[in-house]
């Protein structure tokens, strides 16, 4: 003869539920946090504090570009210029010095032969 149980009752069945579904979260569980995490609108707002791509485009218009930088820089001497420079004031200085000491012999051989 097979016994039978008897039936379960509802608060046996609700009791065993809880304890079987007590390690499980509640919604005030999940409610409680998820406070802790940023909506939507939370975010928008935090959003609206960065800049737009427009916004950088508008600041780096400020800013010189590579065709503005090289419209400046052709006033100013490049490394060949200062190279041909130094060139030509080496050849002006050698000039100079040999030309002045043509003039001191000629001022020489003058009062050598004046006086002398």
């Amino acid at each position: 003869m097979a016994t039978s149980e008897p039936p379960i009752t509802r608060s046996e069945l609700r009791e065993e539920l809880r304890e079987a579904l007590g390690d499980y979260a509640t919604k005030n569980d999940l409610r409680e946090v998820l406070q802790h995490y940023a909506t939507k609108e939370d975010l928008r707002r935090t959003i609206q504090n960065f800049a737009t791509k427009e916004d950088l485009l508008q600041a780096l218009q400020n800013y010189a570009t590579k065709e503005d930088l090289r419209d400046t820089l052709r006033n100013y001497a490049t490394k060949g210029d200062l190279a041909s420079l130094e060139t030509r004031l080496i050849k002006w200085m050698v000039g100079v010095m040999i030309g002045g000491m043509a003039t001191a012999a000629t001022i020489t051989i003058a009062i050598q032969q004046a006086f002398g």
